[in-house]
């Protein structure tokens, strides 16, 4: 009913752009446009169970087709079939070897310690490599030190991390802060009023030490998109003065921070980031994500295709410099 690599149209006979403006857009957190574009699109379908999604396709042979789909796969086993895309394995750690005597290895999680055990166990084999791919394209985040930890494996140098600050909250202060435009003796407050009052981190900027006794120095190409996120792009940041890394792909989540928690009536919660990070040298990256130095832009057309667009640019860009 649904050939693959069909482009949705419409929706419930609202062209595609303006329902999800007006349905879907209103309801996503998000302070990143690329991110806040690409989370509609995929809740784009969405809605209450066993009602009907309407809405209009164009097919890859270019006919255009109105479609109606149950909203009813909950509760039920449901098969799966779809256009073949880069992903993970699943796994937090995979290494395998291609062409000469290049070392693809896929860091896709922070979240355990697994990861940084997972590395160290295959180092003495990561290191005979001429030239080093790491994928971080599927790693959601999780805990720096586990980034800060493999990454001083990679390093020739002494690494900084982002640094960040929290927006400084006095009531009183900002209560007379409103009242500056009336009272001159007040205009110090005006930053309280305004939210643009900060206070730094003391331990703003986490230092790596490279493991210099066992580091590997070589070519290394970091994949990098719009699921790299929060401790992944944490990652990124330590990167970033190392003259050998070079990141391909798209932006990254553009995401981070320490998140505070709060329960709602009925069971449900929301989180709110406390904390703004940013590059040592102050560079933004919170709100727009990192970008890549090579710029891999996913298409139409690679998204019907079965290549890995992304992993083979950074293959000849090594090769090149091998």
């Amino acid at each position: 009913m649904i050939p693959l690599g069909s482009v949705v149209v419409s929706v419930n006979g609202q062209d595609l752009q303006t329902y999800l403006k007006e349905q879907v857009m209103p309801y996503i957190a998000s302070s990143t446009q690329h991110i806040l574009w690409s989370t509609a699109v995929r809740d784009a379908l969405d809605g209450k169970p066993d009602t009907t999604a309407e809405f209009t396709i164009e097919t890859p042979d270019g006919k255009v087709k109105e479609v109606q789909v149950k909203r009813d796969a909950r509760g039920r086993k449901i098969d799966y079939i779809s256009i073949t895309q880069p992903q993970s394995n699943g796994e937090p750690f995979e290494l395998k070897w291609l062409d000469d005597d290049i070392a693809y290895v896929a860091l896709n999680t922070f979240e355990k310690q697994e990861v940084v055990d997972q590395f160290k166990s295959h180092h003495d084999e990561i290191v005979k490599s001429k030239g080093l791919i790491i994928d971080l394209r599927f790693n959601n985040g999780g805990n720096s030190a586990y980034a800060g930890e493999i990454i001083s494996y990679l390093a020739d140098r002494i690494l900084q991390g982002s640094v960040w600050k929290t927006p400084k909250h006095i009531a009183a202060y900002k209560a007379w802060g409103s009242f500056a435009n009336q009272f001159e003796q007040l205009e110090k407050y005006r930053p309280y009023a305004e939210g643009t009052i900060w206070e730094f981190g003391e331990d703003s900027g986490d230092i790596v030490e490279p493991k210099l006794d066992s580091n590997h120095i070589v070519p290394t190409y970091v994949l990098i998109g719009r699921n790299t996120v929060s401790a992944a792009e944490d990652f990124l940041v330590y990167a970033d003065s190392l003259e050998h890394f070079t990141t391909v792909g798209e932006p990254t989540y553009g995401s981070t921070g320490q998140p505070m928690f709060v329960d709602l009536p009925g069971g449900g919660t929301f989180r709110v980031c406390t904390k703004r990070d940013t590059f040592p040298d102050g560079r933004e990256f919170v709100g727009y994500g990192i970008k890549p130095d090579i710029l891999v832009e996913s298409t139409l057309d690679t998204v019907r295709s079965d290549k890995d667009e992304v992993l083979e640019r950074a293959l000849n860009e090594l090769r090149v410099k091998l």
